[in-house]
């Protein structure tokens, strides 16, 4: 299996938020902004939050637990990042 280009992954992640709430894009994009700049536990925390987040009465703010399990790896992964870099 190959995997995506970080542009292809990219493209895909913001097509993936297309009907989602306004703020949910925003704060993708702000994890996006950390990664970026090697800010990896903010990219973290970000990506927690989107996570824990709890859907609304609106279609566009139901939540997956699809997409809670993906951004708590997410998550995962910048705490490793930082972790590896630490050490």
């Amino acid at each position: 299996m190959m995997l995506p280009s970080l542009r292809e992954a990219q493209a895909n992640h913001r097509r993936d938020l297309a009907g989602t709430h306004p703020q949910v894009q925003h704060l993708a994009a702000l994890a996006r902004l950390y990664i970026q700049r090697s800010a990896y536990q903010q990219a973290a925390a970000v990506y927690e939050v989107l996570a824990k987040r709890r859907g609304g009465s609106l279609p566009e703010e139901v939540v997956s637990l699809d997409e809670r399990l993906e951004y708590f790896q997410s998550a995962v992964l910048q705490v490793s990042r930082t972790h590896t870099i630490l050490f």
